[in-house]
């Protein structure tokens, strides 16, 4: 019975973050419709913002609530967390828009504190508590995303006006769910030594992974303007089918990997390599799809957006999969329960993705950018797997030992 209530909420997990994912594609094909390629660089820039503040709500709050049995109290103090957090950067995002003139980012610092109590309380329901109220959150905003999508098809919307109401249901749906949960949205971070160090434990392994890689983003629009943001954001919305899938073959790894451990370090590293090279033999297909994808199908979905986007898709669609295969490797890891070599594989190339990343932008501009984004995939597949690999021959190699030292007690007796 616990087995299928914990299949339950892993399906329900999955399922919520799917149809966000659905749901950020139809928003970002909505709006590159009727945006201009600037506008839609600044749509990107303010939800490569949003990416990266619900990161580290998630990493530093909600998974912190979650590694032990929280009770409506924890509940209620990580909530609270997760407001303080959000409210400290909706301060920043909307000082930021207002300074440099940027509607997309005032709009979403109104909204911040709204869509990370609707993430929060998604995510502890789908794990902890009760999957439908996840299911029922994430199906309503994925209709008002889908409702929002039909309708630019049949009249025109600002690009402005279709992410003010993607936001705004966000915030509001966030709202709605805090009240029913009768969570108290008074921002604080209450004193806990033991909570506190395990936030900023897991608010650096985030920012030395994927928040580094969305920094780097931010970094690149900051630096060059909204055109490679853009680029760079267009060929993501493309990629995203592709991308959902690898994101759901990611969550279904780790279990894969912990059963076969059970068998043997090389049974487990073996088993790993099979799922690696299984996966990506599944995703390819799609990419090389995408890659020659009609330009009149990527103009209907990106209009002018497409004309950079395009440029960019062969570089980052070697990205996603040599990410895929690397997770595999990054997923033994945590099954292995080495975190700290895992905190310091991402720690030694986060520190060189942003410089590497803006020189090449520097010196080649777009492409540059995008093909050092893939190479930089190259090396961490190349670094995670090759670390994956010493740690079990390293186990294997202990397991043999006891085996024999087990073995030659038994002949003295």
């Amino acid at each position: 019975m616990r087995s299928l209530k914990g299949s339950r909420r892993a399906f329900a997990a999955v399922f919520v973050d799917g149809l966000f994912a659905v749901s950020s594609l139809i928003l970002s094909v909505s709006i590159a419709r009727s945006s201009t390629v600037s506008e839609f660089g600044s749509f990107g820039f303010a939800m490569t913002v949003y990416l990266l503040t619900n990161g580290v709500v998630r990493a530093m709050v909600t998974e912190t609530t979650l590694s032990s049995m929280p009770s409506r109290a924890a509940l209620q103090h990580g909530f609270r967390r997760a407001i303080w957090i959000s409210v400290a950067a909706s301060c920043m995002v909307l000082g930021a828009g207002a300074v440099f003139s940027m509607p997309f980012m005032v709009v979403l610092g109104f909204c911040l504190p709204g869509i990370a109590a609707l993430d929060f309380i998604r995510l502890t329901n789908a794990l902890m508590h009760n999957p439908r109220i996840a299911v029922v959150l994430g199906l309503a905003w994925a209709s008002a995303v889908l409702a929002l999508g039909l309708t630019v098809l049949i009249i025109p919307v600002t690009a402005i006006s279709a992410f003010s109401f993607w936001a705004a249901t966000g915030a509001l749906m966030g709202i709605v769910a805090a009240v029913h949960a009768r969570f108290s949205w008074s921002p604080a971070w209450r004193s806990h030594r033991q909570a506190t160090r395990n936030a900023i434990w897991f608010g650096a392994d985030y920012m030395a992974g994927s928040g580094g890689a969305l920094l780097t983003t931010t970094l690149l629009g900051g630096i060059f303007g909204p055109t490679i943001l853009a680029a760079l954001r267009g060929a993501g919305t493309i990629l995203g089918p592709a991308n959902l899938l690898s994101t759901t073959t990611r969550s279904l790894s780790l279990p894969y990997l912990t059963r076969a451990r059970l068998v043997g370090p090389r049974h487990e590293f073996h088993s790993g390599v099979f799922a690696a090279a299984a996966t990506m033999a599944c995703v390819a297909p799609l990419l090389v799809v995408v890659v020659f994808i009609p330009p009149q199908i990527g103009t209907a979905l990106l209009g002018q957006t497409w004309i950079v986007a395009a440029q960019v898709l062969l570089p980052l669609s070697l990205e996603s999969l040599l990410a895929l295969g690397g997770s595999v490797a990054a997923a033994g890891h945590r099954s292995r329960q080495a975190g700290a070599r895992s905190f310091f594989l991402r720690l030694s190339t986060a520190v060189a993705r942003p410089i590497v990343v803006i020189y090449f932008a520097a010196s080649y501009g777009l492409q540059g950018a995008a093909w050092s984004m893939a190479g930089l995939s190259l090396v961490n597949f190349v670094i995670w797997w090759g670390s994956y690999y010493i740690v079990c021959r390293t186990a294997s190699r202990s397991s043999a030992a006891s085996n024999n030292g087990s073995f030659g007690s038994k002949l003295r007796l």
